[in-house]
């Protein structure tokens, strides 16, 4: 895990060998970190979370539901 910024433009990087998810609380900041990595690195974005280490994850509008596959 790495972070990047403070507050509500903190974001949180989640690492594990070829695979990484990206969240935060401000989606112009996921969006700018995502332009700065595409600008460097070949990176495929595959949109919202749904399954990263065994983990699933439901996101909502209003909650996000996170269970074990």
């Amino acid at each position: 895990m790495y972070t990047r910024g403070i507050g509500a433009n903190a974001i949180i990087l989640g690492v594990y060998v070829d695979d990484l998810f990206v969240t935060g609380g401000n989606p112009d900041e996921i969006k700018l970190f995502k332009e700065q990595m595409m600008s460097e690195f070949e990176i495929t974005d595959l949109g919202l979370l749904t399954c990263y280490l065994g983990i699933e994850v439901d996101q909502k509008v209003d909650y996000i539901t996170v269970k074990q596959c």
